[in-house]
């Protein structure tokens, strides 16, 4: 097997190409590679895609920027903390990928990697099967080296059993030695010799030769483990209980492994609890010699408190979770919160590096995290179905830990405390329910408790406070459909923020106006100038993860999209996915959107193929991550049937879309504006056909449940109005299409930008109304009126704006002016041929 660094243009990342020899196999692993890269996990590297070349088999995955666990063993001296932290997150892959029906069988620390963060993940599933029996003895040579001492003798005896050996022969399991079936209790004991090779620095089974070393395994003869390497007794009985040569007498599943191991750690409340401090070792040294002396007692404490978070997320509460797919983010969530609670307590208590202020703000930070991830658990353990889709992109939604143990974020804090400090956790327990509901969808509930929270906290006279409330409450006005009481909150919380130099919350603020002014109301130069606002702001506050930059460059990307300034929004979108990628890593929900977004400008631009890849790209990370069901997926599909209908293959974009509408009506219900969306393209698609009356009855239904749903001035109601008299006109209706364009520009003159393009669309189709009724001249007033919105929102050099010196041609030589009309079309050329 061998592993090449690539380049992919069309997705613009670097990824890893594993071509893997042919063995008869291909067909085996390349199925399980596809199921593998179905399954999104944080502790597995992701796969992108897999073929064939011949008779080998490659894959595309990730690509991690790390060391293998082999090269982590070998580096700084590390604690058990430090080992089983590595450890347990590589099983929680394993234990996932397992509930996925695939397994290993070549689990070994080459094939554990852990990026600088400190990520683990596990690669290479499946990828064993069919190892000769060349391979294992060419195995056994590279592994035989361990942390138990220098290079053993090269293996003297070959394997001469028939058939293929799967895995590597240190590690392997009895049944795959014996030529059994391999499952995945050959997984776990793999994972048991691993474990104790790093917290005894040896194997447990010895061999000089493979037969030896075989010989040892198959009759359960283990070397007695070292003394002095501080293992409780515990934590070997229950790697013992794993590497037990009969499977049915090891652990029932990596999932009941895992449970033992956080039961054990609870019940001996040792200095080890705090599994994600990766930098235990620089922090505390030598944890045997650090035990001498007087500050010991001090470091035992700090790494203690960490399991305060236990209380909030533990196996009662995975258990009440209804998606699997939800537990893995807040394992993040947890192990982060534990690393940064026993860093606040190091650098306050022992290294005295804090002083009350910072260690202060640090705690407040880390209660406000800990409630965010408590409300949000009860939100979703209570959870009907439509919130029950929302779950894995809430709790990827819950705000990054590390900030909390940032010093210079937290300099930068304002200064002061309330008077009355006993009511700000109350406060602050409050916001943290109305924030949960909004991730749940709960938008009405969520805006009334925030409501009430904001007014608490103006009772206590603290400004920060008052602040923070305010930016929820202009969130959720916006979630709930009121823009402008959103958009004159956000501007209040961007002022009072600036004035307390709380740049964090102006720059969150500024970033929302972006989306308020520029997009939703379609003023670009607003738009833009809230965006350098941001930017401002963001650097005053500071960004050491980069995701409000990648939120600012995303929202401003937007903003130019919705001008259908389509370079400018490519540019800035494939920063913004860019930013996501390395901040939130490839699996993220955001970073979908990203890609969503991206390939809407591609498709704009009239690159359909590239629009198309970003789209699958995007669809296939969803249903990793989200399930095949989630209303996300929906959107993918549609939009890929949007790129398909922009290629003329309308029997590809009709199933598509019907794919699509199956999904909403299923998870969302039937007034759903995402289903009236998708029912809105079908009527274009049967419009599109000739199938007039099929689209009048399909855009009529729309229209009945948007003026419902989202009133009777919403722009979509607008936009539907729009279609519907376009399907009135191919039918030569032209006096009922004519009312309907006049109501849609109604519409879009009250909740529009004065000059919005939009706008200028619907003075077209009055435009064209009057001209088949034979009212040349009135026509051409709308067309004229059209044009000069066009002129400045699109710029005198715009495709758009040739058409529109087209259309007044045209009714310039209907009226006879033909010298007029001559010179309006060459005016379009002259645009087109520049």
């Amino acid at each position: 097997m061998r592993e090449y660094a690539a380049y992919d243009p069309e997705l613009d990342r670097r990824i890893a190409i594993k071509l893997v020899a042919g063995s008869g196999d291909g067909a085996r692993m390349t199925r399980e590679a596809k199921a593998l890269a179905r399954l999104a996990h944080p502790n597995i590297v992701a796969i992108h895609d897999v073929g064939t070349h011949g008779d080998r088999v490659w894959i595309a995955m990730e690509l991690v920027d790390g060391e293998t666990l082999a090269a982590w063993a070998r580096g700084t001296t590390r604690t058990i903390a430090a080992a089983l932290r590595v450890l347990v997150d590589g099983a929680r892959g394993v234990a996932a990928a397992h509930a996925a029906g695939l397994v290993h069988r070549d689990l070994k620390p080459e094939n554990v990697m852990i990026d600088r963060a400190g990520r683990v993940r596990v690669m290479d599933f499946g990828l064993a099967h069919g190892r000769s029996p060349e391979h294992a003895h060419k195995d056994m040579q590279e592994t035989s080296r361990g942390a138990d001492g220098p290079e053993r003798r090269a293996v003297a005896t070959r394997l001469t059993a028939d058939g293929a050996v799967q895995g590597t022969p240190a590690y392997m399991a009895p049944e795959q030695w014996r030529g059994l079936e391999v499952g995945a209790a050959a997984d776990q004991f793999s994972w048991c010799v691993m474990a104790w090779e790093l917290l005894y620095g040896e194997r447990p089974h010895r061999g000089e030769t493979v037969l030896e070393l075989a010989d040892a395994v198959v009759a359960g003869r283990r070397a007695p483990p070292p003394r002095g390497r501080g293992v409780p007794a515990w934590l070997r009985r229950t790697l013992e209980r794993g590497l037990q040569v009969d499977p049915t007498r090891r652990w029932p599943s990596m999932d009941d492994l895992l449970v033992a191991l956080r039961r054990g750690r609870a019940r001996a409340r040792a200095r080890w609890l705090v599994l994600g401090l990766a930098a235990l070792a620089l922090l505390v040294g030598g944890v045997a010699s650090v035990r001498r002396h007087a500050r010991s007692r001090a470091i035992e404490a700090c790494l203690d408190t960490g399991v305060e978070i236990d209380a909030v997320w533990n196996d009662a509460a995975r258990s009440r979770l209804a998606d699997d797919r939800v537990a893995p983010w807040f394992d993040l969530q947890a192990s982060a919160w534990r690393r940064a609670r026993g860093v606040a307590c190091l650098e306050s208590d022992v290294h005295r590096r804090w002083d009350d202020a910072l260690r202060e703000r640090s705690l407040w930070c880390l209660e406000d995290r800990r409630l965010a991830i408590a409300s949000l658990i009860d939100e979703l353990t209570e959870a009907d179905a439509r919130v029950a889709q929302r779950a894995v992109a809430a709790a990827a939604a819950l705000p990054p830990i590390e900030p909390c143990v940032d010093v210079d974020r937290l300099r930068r804090q304002p200064a002061g405390a309330p008077d009355d400090r006993d009511a700000v956790p109350v406060v602050r327990a409050a916001l943290a329910r109305a924030d949960a509901l909004r991730l749940a969808g709960k938008y009405d509930d969520g805006l009334a408790r925030a409501r009430d929270a904001l007014d608490d906290a103006r009772t206590l006279e603290w400004p920060p406070l008052v602040t923070v409330a305010a930016l929820l409450v202009a969130r959720l006005q916006a979630d709930t459909g009121d823009y402008a009481g959103a958009e004159a909150t956000a501007i209040e919380v961007y002022f009072d923020a600036a004035k307390l130099g709380a740049w964090e919350l102006a720059a969150e603020a500024a970033t929302l106006l972006t989306h308020f002014v520029g997009n939703r109301r379609g003023d670009l130069s607003g738009g833009v100038l809230w965006a350098r606002d941001a930017d401002v702001a963001i650097g005053l506050a500071g960004d050491r993860l980069g995701l409000r930059e990648a939120n600012r460059v995303n929202s401003l990307a937007n903003v130019y999209g919705a001008a259908r300034r389509y370079e400018e929004a490519r540019a800035l979108h494939e920063e913004a996915l860019a930013h996501r990628r390395r901040v939130l890593g490839p699996d993220h929900p955001d970073v979908a959107w990203a890609l969503n977004n991206l390939a809407i400008d591609h498709a704009s631009l009239g690159d359909l193929v590239r629009a198309r890849a970003l789209h699958e790209e995007a669809l296939q990370l969803r249903r990793r991550v989200l399930g095949p069901t989630h209303p996300d997926v929906a959107n993918s599909l549609f939009n890929l049937a949007t790129v398909h209908r922009g290629a003329d293959e309308i029997d590809e974009a009709q199933a598509l879309h019907e794919e699509a509408l199956a999904i909403r009506e299923r998870a969302l219900g039937g007034d759903h504006p995402d289903v009236a969306q998708s029912r809105n393209s079908l009527a274009l698609l049967h419009a599109h056909r000739g199938d007039l009356a099929d689209a009048q009855r399909l855009h009529e239904r729309v229209l009945a449940v948007r003026e419902r749903v989202l009133g009777e001035d919403h722009p979509d109601v607008a936009q539907t109005l729009t279609n519907l008299g376009i399907v009135y006109s191919a039918q030569g209706a032209y006096a009922d299409a004519a009312a309907l364009h006049e109501r849609a520009l109604a519409i879009r003159e009250r909740v529009l930008d004065p000059v919005h393009a939009d706008i200028a669309a619907s003075l077209v189709n009055i435009g064209s109304t009057l001209s088949a009724r034979g009212s040349v001249d009135e026509a051409l007033e709308y067309y004229q009126r059209a044009h000069a919105i066009l002129v400045e929102t699109r710029g005198p050099e715009h495709p758009d704006t040739a058409q529109s010196l087209n259309n007044q041609a045209i009714l310039h030589l209907q009226r006879g002016d033909h010298e007029r009309g001559i010179e309006l079309h060459r005016e379009a050329l002259a645009i087109r041929e520049r």
